[in-house]
């Protein structure tokens, strides 16, 4: 949970999945100050607020707390989810201050925690059922491994690989990546893109859109987590700007 709105979304998302796919939820609420002890034995409000969302769901699930005792919240949440298949979280807020909390559980999920993302803006709703996947290939370990995680999902899904400005060497290896899914029985396409003088996120997203695509699969953090942090990249363009559900992995 990043206590933005969109985490109604990443709920839903996460409910659709289970229920099609079987399996069990775990809702992590990150509280930033220890509790008082006083308090351990009630119900957190934020948990009681979580306990009436989910009262009607039919998939199994469970609420857990971190509350910042030994560590921040959101390293402790990573570590938790390295037990897991997949983190689901929300991405895209409405404004800045729900933007900046939203990147921060994401930059250390994504880095901490070895597990792949799927982020869902607080605007989209999904049906559990993807039908078209857009993935950003740049010949990388980290796109390789993004889509490579996302193959192991076995989403029954049409696929678009594209590169961005790509020379003919990395647009070589992303149609080598194609024939081995085609031997694999995929159904997948080369699309090439220019980014036109804007950034390989705007070109990316634009390309996801203009394919209907109802998710977008990229690598994160091609460049250090502080870096980007700092000055801005594509993971943190993508993460906080998308209209399409993301898939990311490092």
């Amino acid at each position: 949970m990043t206590d933005t709105p969109a985490d109604a979304s990443a709920m839903q998302l996460a409910a659709a999945l289970v229920g099609a796919r079987g399996g069990h939820i775990t809702l992590v609420q990150p509280v930033e100050s220890p509790l008082p002890d006083v308090a351990r034995a009630e119900v957190p409000p934020r948990v009681a607020t979580l306990l009436r969302r989910v009262a009607q769901w039919s998939v199994p699930h469970d609420i857990q707390i971190e509350d910042g005792r030994a560590e921040r919240p959101v390293d402790a949440i990573a570590l938790r989810a390295q037990g897991f298949d997949q983190v689901i979280m929300a991405c895209a807020g409405h404004d800045h201050a729900e933007r900046r909390l939203q990147h921060a559980q994401f930059s250390s999920l994504v880095s901490r925690s070895g597990r792949p993302i799927l982020a869902l803006p607080g605007r989209t709703r999904f049906d559990g059922i993807f039908k078209r996947a857009v993935i950003g290939w740049s010949a990388t370990p980290e796109s390789a491994r993004a889509a490579h995680d996302f193959l192991r999902l076995d989403f029954a899904c049409a696929l678009v690989v594209t590169t961005v400005d790509g020379s003919d060497r990395v647009n070589e290896h992303a149609q080598a990546f194609i024939n081995s899914l085609m031997r694999q029985g995929r159904e997948a396409i080369f699309t090439p893109v220019s980014s036109d003088g804007g950034s390989v996120a705007e070109a990316l997203l634009g390309h996801a859109f203009d394919s209907q695509a109802d998710l977008l699969v990229c690598g994160a953090y091609g460049h250090s987590r502080a870096r980007e942090w700092l000055l801005g990249g594509t993971t943190r363009e993508l993460f906080e700007r998308t209209l399409t559900p993301l898939f990311l992995s490092r």
